[in-house]
């Protein structure tokens, strides 16, 4: 018996390699919700480069037109209290149908607006049309749930020391996220298109490293390890875009790039941690994390606006580096409650 496994091993872990390998042989139903996805976010990508142009067509504050990110970000933590409940009863497929319907419902009337709203709408209306019909057309009716969610379970698993340290951890973090997002385009001193252009290698960055890079660091080290670690130097990089800001612009071009692939890899590994750490349903705890860390999304955008206006442009992102030294603080003294629950190192 022990020679046949022994035969059979290599082929096994041919196989397994194979599998590894094939990042892009995905079911139909995985390019639908990935598509998808990709357009929904394609809103924040679309309005960040315009931030600029848009205060000074509505005569407003960076920290006024923040509020656009800050009231999205706002509902989107609300929201995800809500999602569970209404999947675990009508169908993932169904709610992802309903929340697609409903942005293309207030793209259109943002498109309608003659005193706000110009150009473009038709666009993303298509955009958001062509993943709402790819999701009919490719993602096939999903089960559901054996259990129903209730509006109070995703509150209940943050009582998992794990889950909680990690969406703790994750609200801090993303504060220093949506700072980069949220105030860079203020300081650029660029037109929508030279934002545009910086944002797009940023996004980039975050894409690949969070693809290919973060999970050969996780297989090397550790998830907690390359958390830690990625924080730290995420924390170096916003306090160099707070000695850049106001006095060199190429200087925060570079450190914007540099900080979508560590963003990338955080989002990777902070995702992993917490579909992984808690003893609740996947749908539950994703809920549960995803409410406590888009209140730091949301928060964000405008304090950073805050900051700038009344104190310079260098404190945002001098904030942004003392809360990476928060959620460093926090991942550090729950690293038992998160390493219990890694895959073996290799």
């Amino acid at each position: 018996m022990e020679g046949q496994l022994a035969a059979t091993r290599p082929a096994v872990e041919e196989t397994l390699e194979v599998e590894k390998a094939s990042l892009l042989k995905q079911p139909k139903a995985v390019w639908a919700t990935a598509l998808a996805a990709v357009f929904a976010f394609m809103g924040i990508g679309l309005v960040d480069p315009i931030l600029p142009a848009i205060a000074k067509n509505l005569d407003a504050t960076p920290s006024q037109v923040s509020l656009l990110f800050t009231s999205y970000f706002l509902v989107t933590a609300v929201a995800m209290l809500i999602t569970g409940y209404v999947s675990s009863r009508i169908g993932g497929k169904k709610t992802l149908l309903i929340g697609l319907a409903v942005i293309v419902v207030f793209a259109s009337l943002s498109g309608l607006s003659g005193s706000v709203a110009s150009g473009g709408a038709g666009t993303a209306i298509m955009l958001m049309a062509a993943a709402f019909v790819a999701l009919i057309a490719l993602l096939p009716k999903t089960p559901l749930p054996e259990r129903k969610v209730r509006f109070r379970d995703p509150l209940l698993a943050l009582g998992h020391k794990g889950l909680r340290t990690t969406a703790a951890s994750g609200l801090f973090y993303n504060f220093g996220f949506f700072t980069i997002l949220a105030f860079t385009p203020f300081i650029l001193g660029m037109d929508a298109y030279g934002i545009g252009g910086v944002f797009f290698g940023w996004g980039v960055a975050v894409a690949v490293f969070s693809v290919f890079v973060a999970p050969v660091l996780q297989n090397r080290f550790g998830a907690t390890r390359v958390l830690i670690g990625t924080l730290a130097v995420l924390m170096l990089d916003l306090a160099g875009l707070g000695l850049a800001a106001g006095h060199s612009v190429p200087a925060v071009v570079v450190l914007v790039v540099v900080s979508g692939a560590l963003l990338g890899i955080n989002n990777t590994v902070y995702t992993e941690l917490a579909m992984g750490v808690s003893n609740s349903p996947r749908p539950v705890a994703s809920a549960g994390y995803n409410f406590v860390r888009w209140m730091g999304g949301a928060l964000a955008p405008f304090a950073a606006a805050q900051l700038g206006e009344h104190f310079g442009p260098q404190v945002p992102f001098f904030a942004g580096a003392l809360a990476m030294v928060v959620a460093i603080a926090i991942a550090f003294g729950g690293r038992r409650f998160l390493a219990d629950h890694e895959p073996h190192v290799v």
